[in-house]
């Protein structure tokens, strides 16, 4: 089955982004495969929490000579949230930049907090895409995954054409 736009692919979740583009390969039009156009990452969620922070022990207070103390919040929740917006941010332009074809189907992976952004993102920014562009959206984190994976996945859910094994077609 040939597609009848180009097809590209975002798999995200809140530390890192990778796009693809899905194309015929020099193997034949019926041979599909992912290729890889840009990977992002957002290495401040890669840190542990606490190496941001002065303080190793969030919420605890000290209250003086009496002893006792009292919670606090530091705002770290907070914090990463932020992060992690800024982050589906950079995605969702980056997917302007990158996926400049028309007209084209975009299908978006992330984790479902990761997905909820970059959703908003795209509708917010009026989506720099042409309104004849088809987007599907996939609640599921592949990040973890191998380019070939990735593809095997999302051919399986019917979302892209099958790619064929290497070893199809020779002995």
């Amino acid at each position: 089955m040939r597609p009848a736009h180009t097809q590209y692919v975002a798999i995200a979740d809140s530390a890192q982004a990778r796009l693809f583009s899905c194309d015929a390969s020099e193997r034949g039009p019926e041979v599909y495969r992912l290729n890889p156009i840009k990977s992002l990452e957002n290495p401040k969620l890669r840190e542990r929490t606490s190496e941001p922070y002065t303080e190793t022990r969030p919420g605890l207070r000290r209250a003086g000579a009496e002893g006792g103390g009292h919670a606090v919040d530091d705002r770290r929740t907070n914090h990463r949230q932020e992060l992690t917006r800024r982050f589906a941010k950079k995605v969702t332009n980056s997917m302007e930049a990158c996926f400049n074809k028309h007209p084209m189907q975009i299908l978006v992976v992330a984790s479902p907090k990761m997905l909820g952004l970059l959703r908003d993102g795209l509708s917010e920014q009026g989506s720099g895409f042409p309104a004849s562009n088809e987007m599907t959206f996939l609640p599921k984190n592949l990040t973890r995954l191998t380019s070939s994976q990735i593809h095997d996945q999302l051919a399986a859910t019917g979302l892209l054409p099958a790619r064929c094994a290497p070893s199809e077609g020779t002995n």
